[in-house]
């Protein structure tokens, strides 16, 4: 049976395509005969969805395929990236377009790195906090209950509360947990959807770090794909789909509109809340002087920094929040438990 690629179900995910990406650009700075490198490459690497885009791409060449058609296969890339990769064969400069790919992922994944190292220590915290919540809820709240029943002891509102939670057995409490796990599954679920994307990024902190990591990532990608002669409304598009963001996608759809219609891209943005007024001066001399991908990418250093800025904030801001939280919630715990208690030992005394 002849091999035909990774399926739409088996589609590379980004680490992956970056592997695929990388060793192809490998073998075209060595020189070697791609149908060969790749087979090896399948054979050497542990039995994958990597392993079978290696043979199969393999399979490809030697069937008589240009390297253009394999890249344009279905599932292998993204189609900002494949139509990047394709601009490169046209262009005999594949190799770069390869190394600017591998980069761009590179940034991506450093990114997210370093949102997880700052978010981690902080979500560990919380957790312990839920997790003694959860101990007090399930071993100790039903048996004060029933001590302040029999000596009919008036308890606060949060006690109250407390006790309820406690009183409904472990179900109730699996079912509030599995209410917010569920509602944040759903925000991630739905997160591609450009309305909910729109309203993830007014979020602080966390909201504008994503706004300015995903405009970053589309006005390099567009840099790049503007650098290989791909037409301005289909990059501006190709662009958007790269960035990620599902509001910054639906934007960029706009944008290509109107530069399909003759509009500089500078116009083109106007009016849309996705891109910073701030944009369009640099956008209007880049153009101005024939040198648009230069200016795309001093406006990329620019946002980088505004990312760089944001998670200087996020390192400075969500530790003592964090800890005011935590200091919150365990007073709270600690006033709905001893407030009874001191309440009782005045009537017996």
């Amino acid at each position: 049976m002849t091999t035909t690629g990774p399926s739409p179900a088996s589609q590379l995910s980004s680490v992956e395509a970056n592997g695929w990406a990388a060793l192809l650009a490998q073998l075209l700075q060595s020189n070697q005969p791609l149908p060969g490198g790749l087979e090896a490459a399948a054979r050497e690497v542990a039995p994958s969805r990597l392993s079978r885009a290696f043979a199969a791409a393999a399979e490809q060449l030697r069937a008589g395929k240009s390297l253009e058609e394999v890249l344009q296969g279905p599932s292998r890339f993204s189609r900002p990236v494949r139509a990047l990769l394709v601009a490169g064969v046209c262009s005999t400069d594949l190799a770069v377009s390869l190394e600017e790919v591998i980069q761009l992922e590179r940034t991506a994944r450093a990114l997210r790195r370093r949102i997880v190292m700052n978010l981690a220590y902080p979500a560990l915290l919380m957790l312990m906090l839920v997790a003694l919540f959860v101990f007090f809820t399930l071993a100790v709240v039903p048996e004060l209950a029933s001590m302040y029943r029999d000596f009919e002891v008036r308890v606060p509102v949060q006690t109250q509360l407390w006790i309820g939670v406690a009183e409904g057995g472990p179900w109730l409490l699996i079912a509030h947990l599995a209410g917010v796990a569920g509602l944040f599954a759903l925000v991630c679920l739905f997160s591609g959807v450009p309305a909910v994307r729109h309203t993830l990024n007014r979020f602080p902190l966390l909201g504008p770090l994503a706004r300015w990591s995903g405009l970053a990532r589309f006005v390099r990608l567009l840099a790049l794909l503007i650098e290989r002669r791909v037409p301005l409304a289909v990059a501006v598009e190709l662009a958007g789909e790269g960035s990620r963001d599902a509001d910054l996608g639906d934007a960029s759809r706009v944008v290509a509109r109107r530069a399909a219609a003759g509009c500089p891209l500078d116009q083109s943005i106007q009016r849309l809340p996705q891109f910073p007024e701030s944009m369009q001066g640099i956008l209007r001399w880049g153009q101005g002087s024939g040198t648009l991908p230069q200016a795309l990418r001093i406006l990329a250093q620019v946002l980088e920094g505004r990312v760089e800025a944001q998670l200087v904030l996020l390192r400075m801001l969500v530790p003592p929040f964090t800890f005011l939280i935590i200091l919150g919630g365990l007073l709270t715990m600690i006033a709905a438990l001893v407030l009874p208690i001191v309440s009782l030992i005045e009537r017996l005394t």
